[in-house]
Order: C-alpha cells, then sequence, then structure tokens
C-alpha cells in the first residue's frame, strides 16, 4: 500500500469461536486480510475487524460454515473475490460508517445469496435492513437450444436497493410486497428493524409495517418469543404496538419459553392495558347521566 510498512494477517495458529483481530501486530498498523487467510475454518463464529484493515483480498472467510457475525467499519476499500462466499451461516453484520463507503455494503451483498442483516452505524442515525436470500436457477430448454435463467426469492430486488453512493430507503420499503412471499422470520426481521430504527422511513411505510404488524401480530410476536428478542418486544410494546388479543393467544408460549424477562414484560404490557381499558370505561361511566 504505497510506501507504507504494514502488516498482513495470513492466517492463525489457533482459531477461536470469537475472533478480534488487532489494529496494529509488532508496531505495525494492520492493514491487510491475506487470501483465504481464515477460510474453510469450522471454529469461527464471529470475527471482529479493526478500522485499522482497508484490504480484504480473495477468499479470506470462503466457506467458514460457522462464521455467523462480522463487526467492521467501511475503511475497506479494496474487497477481493469471494470474501464470504459460502459462509451460510452468515446473518449479521455490524458496520460503522466511517466514510459513507456503501461500495462495501454492496459488494458484500453480491457475494452472498443467503439472508443477511446489516446493522449499519452512520453518523447521524442508526438503521437495521434485512436482505432476504434468493435461489439463482437455470433451466434448459432443449427444444430451443436456450438456458433460462430463473430467480427465486425476493432478495436480488432488495439488493438493487443499494449502489455506490447510497442507499434508496423507499426503494428499500416499498419492496416490502414482495417480501410478503417469505416467511415469518425474515417478514418479522424486516419489520422490526425498520420501525425500530427508522432511518429515512416515510410516514407511509412506517404505516404500511405497522398495519401487517397488526394483522398477523400473534405470529410475529410467537416468532419474536421463540428467538428470544427482548429488544424487539420491548419496542412493540413501549409502542402499545400489541393488542390483549395477541397477548392472550402466545401467552402460554411466552410461559413455557423459559425466558423469564420476556414472560414479565408480557404480564406487565397486559396488565398496563388492563388498566387502561378499566380507566376508560369508568371515565364513562362517570360521563353519562342516568335519568
Amino acid at each position: 500500500m504505497g510506501d507504507e510498512t504494514v502488516a498482513a494477517v495470513t492466517g492463525a495458529a489457533v482459531f477461536l469461536p470469537l475472533t478480534e483481530i488487532p489494529d496494529t501486530w509488532e508496531g505495525l498498523p494492520v492493514r491487510i486480510l491475506g487470501a483465504r487467510a481464515f477460510a474453510g475454518d469450522t471454529t469461527l463464529k464471529e470475527i471482529v475487524i479493526p478500522d485499522s484493515v482497508r484490504v480484504f483480498e480473495n477468499f479470506v472467510f470462503h466457506n467458514c460454515k460457522q462464521l455467523r457475525r462480522m463487526t467492521l467499519t467501511d475503511t475497506v476499500t479494496e474487497y477481493g473475490d469471494g470474501v464470504i462466499r459460502a459462509c451460510t451461516a452468515l446473518r449479521d453484520i455490524d458496520l460503522t460508517m466511517q466514510n459513507e463507503n456503501y461500495t462495501l455494503i454492496a459488494r458484500m451483498l453480491s457475494d452472498s445469496d443467503y439472508t443477511m442483516t446489516f446493522h449499519l452505524r452512520l453518523p447521524e442515525a442508526e438503521a437495521v435492513l434485512t436482505f432476504p436470500g434468493f435461489v439463482y436457477d437455470f433451466t434448459e430448454n432443449t427444444m430451443a437450444r436456450t438456458i433460462q435463467f430463473n430467480i427465486e426469492g425476493s432478495g436480488m430486488a432488495f439488493r438493487e436497493c443499494v449502489s455506490r453512493t447510497g442507499i434508496d430507503f423507499d426503494a428499500y420499503d416499498r419492496m416490502f410486497e414482495r417480501a410478503k412471499l417469505d416467511d415469518i422470520p425474515i417478514i418479522t426481521a424486516i419489520l422490526t428493524g425498520r420501525l425500530m430504527y427508522p432511518c429515512g422511513l416515510s410516514m407511509q411505510a412506517a404505516s404500511r409495517y405497522e398495519a401487517y404488524l397488526r394483522a398477523h401480530e400473534e405470529r410475529i410476536l410467537s416468532h419474536l418469543i421463540e428467538i428470544k428478542d427482548r429488544a424487539a418486544i420491548r419496542f412493540l410494546t413501549g409502542r402499545r404496538l400489541l393488542s390483549r388479543e395477541a397477548l392472550a393467544h402466545t401467552a402460554p408460549f411466552a410461559a413455557s419459553s423459559g425466558d423469564a424477562q420476556i414472560a414479565a414484560l408480557l404480564s406487565s404490557y397486559a396488565a398496563s392495558l388492563r388498566t387502561e381499558q378499566e380507566d376508560a370505561k369508568g371515565g364513562a361511566s362517570k360521563g353519562s347521566l342516568t335519568i
């Protein structure tokens, strides 16, 4: 990298489930993750990459089947081929945006056809965006001597909302109509991510998300209980976006989930809804006149 003397990570003697790459090594800044440095590792589950790193060489994390989470910044300006390809478990990308380097997001998305959620830490806000997976397939038409390509799933369309210069949040939110065909975990991730971190979220889009939530609140709440997403449940109850009916239907599941915090949170919220209803009835009675 020019005339600068730097250190490159070319591998590790021992791989650990959580690996934090140092920003310096023997007094030199760590600038490069070398080709295939972690490729094929079967123990790595989470990697933390410092903002000193500028280069991902080819296939750095290729085929890391257990890698689930990556934390990094957008200081990476050179992204090689297949960096996260075949990382089938990689779902969470925590990305601090220092330089508005949206090219890095686009390259990572093009490197994986699996569902991925980006937690973007922007200078003035945060955004949590889930990009569904997709299947790219082809069939051969022997009669016509042609090959027909087919893309199943909404993931490719969602990825097209990201360009080198930014993210089209309005286009991303419009894609929710297509995402409704996906399963409830993906729908829930998109919906809660946008409502909890409403960066670039219009009032119209927020209303659409909330309307879908109210129409499917029991399924969404059940999923959040299943994955023990306390933050999302706390948000939805704090915003009064869940009805007493949904709580009643999911109460047995919450009680058997083994998560005392979620059970207590939902119980407290249900009690507050009952109090509000009783107060409303009491106010109506006081305001009436019997002759």
